[in-house]
């Protein structure tokens, strides 16, 4: 069974830079389930990470053993002539959930499961 990620959940988890929040995305041990967390203390993510505890996300909410990875925050856009601030803002926010899908992809290929991104409409 493949690994199918929602592009609406990865743009939930996508937060803006600068608020102190980040998202992740959670995959169970055998690559058939995932989950997301967000918003998440982005103090208390780094230091999970930086002690390699990140798979024992309980504190965040998540499932001991799951593995997680962070969901980079887009950069709010400059402004723009024209371009009503909030479509700037939706397609920074699509546009860095569709990197991060594409690198759970290679993540999920190098664990050796096989993943899709859905509803990329």
């Amino acid at each position: 069974m493949a690994l199918r990620f929602a592009m609406s959940d990865l743009v939930r988890a996508t937060l803006p830079q600068g608020q102190g929040w980040v998202g992740l995305v959670g995959v169970e041990p055998a690559g058939r389930a995932y989950h997301v967390l967000a918003p998440v203390d982005l103090d208390l993510a780094w230091g999970l990470m930086r002690l390699g505890l990140l798979d024992q996300a309980r504190e965040l909410g998540g499932h001991p053993g799951w593995r997680y990875r962070l969901c980079p925050a887009y950069a709010p856009p400059p402004p723009r002539r024209g371009r009503p601030p909030a479509i700037a803002f939706r397609a920074a926010r699509q546009a860095q959930a569709l990197a991060t899908g594409r690198e759970l992809l290679a993540w999920a290929a190098r664990q050796g499961w096989w993943a899709s991104l859905e509803d990329m409409a």
